[in-house]
């Protein structure tokens, strides 16, 4: 049998079959022989790496295990291919070689004829494509990398191209219409396009950037204007990196542009912002200046400089504490570093001038923050505050010359008002004598009952005066002790039944038992005294007058009447000594006009307030509001258990009691809050209570502390002493509860 190629014309002399097979089976490359008739194999030596085989196989068994010629890759078979069509066919195949790997091939079937122009035979050559297949993979991965890339990026990529071109090949990736509006198709087609869209004011400023850029071969940035396909004018920057050859020749050029409209925007805004703030900063009168998180100074404007008769730009770069006294710069930096904690601070310092003169002034400082909301630097403001200065000490002049002349001229009312009772006391004898020896029924009767009238008129209001004065002075203060309330307003009530009576008014105690206020009894009695004094004033025949505390306000005395009330606009003046607001009562009775303003005196020298409510004709309430106090018993004992025992005596009486076991802890306890009550024992180890005795007794804000002596000691001698010091009671060991609560509630009601 002899073989010949599709090469090979008729009559050409064909190769002993034996021959070829040798040849085939010594190549270094896979080949298989396969004959078209019978399917056997001739395999080289080569493929023996890749398919254990025996020279008995059949190709589709070999190949695919199948009796029959087979399908090839889902194609007609490879082999009845070449055989049909007598010409060389080419496929892509992968199998896994006899260790396992995967192994990509490009096989190339080529026939060999018979003396008869037969396809006789197909070799079948393997050339392994593996390596060029990872790379196929590799490199798709790679452009798929770069075209998310270029789709990420906001602006877009261009390339130029000019080495070995007759004409600059031009590449703008597709973002290009999304800034410019222009396709890539249209940069394809002008490769002039780029030039022409640039701004005419920028023109000259691009063309001479890229021929620098082309001369240097450097990466250069330009931001420029264009002129959208639309019409609009966008800023863009522009990146161009340029690539050239060994010769110097400009072999490429690659950029990308960005769309920095917005930011551009941002920009001028900020630089007119920074513009209009600083016309602000150089033309406010307040000095100012700018400093960065050391505390130097980075900007100033020219008010600070002419404050401080320096030139401009003298502080530039130095510490801020450069602008105090340096006795002062302690006190500077504690409070100007207090602005890394709270954004906006404030304080008040003296600056130093260049003549080393003080300006005082006011410092407002803000902070500005980083991201991260550190600080980051900060500016401030400084207030000269001179003439505030100067203003404010010629206020306090004033105020205390004014004082002056008020007490001057209350020691001179409270000189002649008492100077005037005398006489007036003179004058109320002679006339209640004439009046006694006046016949009955008789117009000098009469006469003199109108005089004794105005004489207690006046007397009234001399005492009055008097009262006024000594608590405008001070030397009328409230003395406050825990007060019944029932039991005090009942002495009121009491004084004015009479009066009451005679005018047809019913007086009312409407307070509940064991309710305790805290007052001056005396001050507090003569508020309820001059409130009631009015309610019956202005109170008609059948009427009533009801004291009472309301529910709400357990330290507030409240009177009510179902009188005549008064008019709204009432209640702003009658608590004022210099408006005259005192009116006629239903029976035509006088007044002072005085009552009411000092009522309110003495309430507000309580710490509380008088206020009043009206209903025209139907009646008037007023509120003689006080302070909440519960009170404070100071137990001072060294043994723990006795201490105790007392609290728990005293537990029915509703008051807070402290527990002091040595002199030094009651000494803490009565100078941050005073007791009002102090049982206190006298033979403590240490420091003994005579010893704390002596020091409440002579301390103004403490002598009037009630205290009450607790001792076991029998001697007569130490419960004289007790009593001499100041103690206001005594009590011996051992006690018994009724020995103790009687004695506290006197003091605690």
């Amino acid at each position: 049998m002899f073989i010949k190629s599709e090469k090979e014309g008729k009559g050409s002399k064909a190769l002993p079959k034996g021959l070829i097979e040798n040849i085939f089976k010594s190549m270094p490359t896979p080949f298989y022989v396969i004959d078209a008739n019978t399917y056997d194999l001739i395999i080289s030596k080569a493929a023996k790496n890749f398919y254990p085989f025996s020279t008995k196989e059949k190709c589709h068994s070999f190949f695919h295990s199948k009796d029959q010629p087979c399908h090839f890759d889902g194609d007609r078979c490879l082999i009845e291919e070449v055989k049909s069509s007598k010409k060389s066919q080419k496929k892509e195949h992968f199998h896994y070689d006899i260790k396992g790997a995967l192994t990509f091939y490009e096989i190339n079937a080529h026939p060999i004829f018979n003396e008869n122009n037969d396809v006789s035979h197909v070799i079948l050559n393997y050339f392994d494509v593996t390596a060029l297949k990872h790379f196929q993979e590799r490199l798709s991965k790679s452009e798929e990398t770069y075209r998310t890339l270029v789709q990420s990026i906001h602006g877009y990529l261009y390339s130029i191209r000019y080495a070995g071109l007759d004409k600059p090949q031009v590449y703008h990736s597709p973002q290009c219409e999304q800034i410019t509006g222009y396709s890539p198709e249209e940069y394809a087609r002008d490769s002039h396009l780029w030039i022409k869209m640039v701004h005419p004011g920028d023109v000259e400023l691009v063309a001479d950037f890229f021929s620098d850029l082309m001369k240097k071969g450097k990466s250069k940035r330009i931001e420029h204007r264009i002129i959208h396909k639309k019409g609009n004018i966008i800023w863009v920057l522009n990146q161009c990196t340029v690539t050239t050859n060994d010769m110097g020749e400009t072999e490429r050029a690659d950029g990308i542009i960005l769309d920095i409209t917005e930011k551009k925007k941002a920009e001028d805004s900020l630089k007119n912002s920074e513009k209009m703030h600083r016309n602000i900063i150089s033309t406010t009168m307040e000095g100012y200046c700018r400093f960065n998180s050391n505390y130097e100074i980075t900007d100033t404007n020219d008010a600070i400089c002419k404050m401080l008769g320096h030139k401009n730009k003298k502080f530039m770069g130095k510490n801020m504490s450069c602008l105090v006294h340096e006795d002062k710069q302690g006190f500077f930096l504690e409070n100007i570093t207090r602005i890394e904690k709270e954004d906006q601070i404030n304080f008040e310092i003296d600056l130093k001038t260049r003549k080393g003169a003080s300006i005082p002034t006011i410092i407002s400082a803000t902070a500005i923050r980083n991201p991260e909301n550190n600080f980051s630097f900060g500016f401030a403001f400084f207030t000269d505050i001179s003439k505030r200065r100067s203003a404010e000490k010629a206020l306090i002049e004033a105020k205390e010359k004014a004082e002056e002349a008020t007490e001057i001229k209350d020691k001179f009312v409270s000189l002649v008002a008492h100077d005037l009772k005398g006489p007036l006391t003179a004058i109320w004898g002679y006339l209640q004598i004439l009046y006694e020896d006046a016949e009955d029924d008789t117009s000098t009767k009469k006469f003199v009952a109108e005089a004794m009238a105005s004489c207690q008129d006046m007397t009234t209001l001399i005492n009055e005066i008097l009262s006024v004065s000594r608590l405008k002075t001070g030397h009328l203060t409230p003395r406050k002790s825990f007060l019944d309330a029932k039991k005090l307003m009942e002495q009121v009530v009491h004084n004015f039944s009479s009066h009451a009576a005679k005018k047809g008014v019913t007086l009312i105690n409407a307070i509940a038992e064991n309710k305790r206020i805290y007052a001056d009894e005396k001050l507090f009695f003569e508020v309820i005294r001059n409130l009631i004094s009015n309610a019956i004033k202005f109170s008609t025949t059948g009427g009533s007058i009801t004291v009472f505390i309301p529910g709400s306000e357990p330290a507030t005395i409240a009177v009510s009447d179902t009188g005549v009330g008064m008019p709204s606009d009432y209640i702003a003046h009658i608590f004022k000594y210099e408006e005259k607001t005192s009116t006629k009562g239903t029976a035509d009775e006088s007044g002072t006009g005085l009552g009411l303003p000092l009522a309110k005196d003495i309430m507000l020298a309580h710490g509380g307030d008088l206020t009043a409510e009206t209903n025209p004709g139907k009646g008037s309430t007023f509120y003689a509001k006080l302070p909440d106090e519960k009170p404070k018993v100071l137990v001072v004992e060294d043994e723990e258990f006795i201490a105790r025992s007392i609290g728990k005596i005293l537990s029915p009486l509703n008051v807070q009691i402290d527990i002091a076991l040595n002199v030094p802890d009651a000494e803490k306890i009565i100078s941050k809050t005073p007791p009002h009550l102090v049982l206190l024992d006298i033979l403590i180890p240490e420091i003994n209570g005579f010893q704390l005795l002596e020091e409440i007794m002579s301390r103004p804000d403490t002598r009037n502390i009630p205290v009450i002596v607790i001792t076991g000691d029998p001697d007569i001698e130490t419960k004289n002493k007790s009593f001499q010091m100041g103690a206001i009671d005594f009590i011996a060991k051992p006690f018994r509860t009724e020995d103790i609560l009687p004695r506290v509630r006197r003091f605690t009601c």
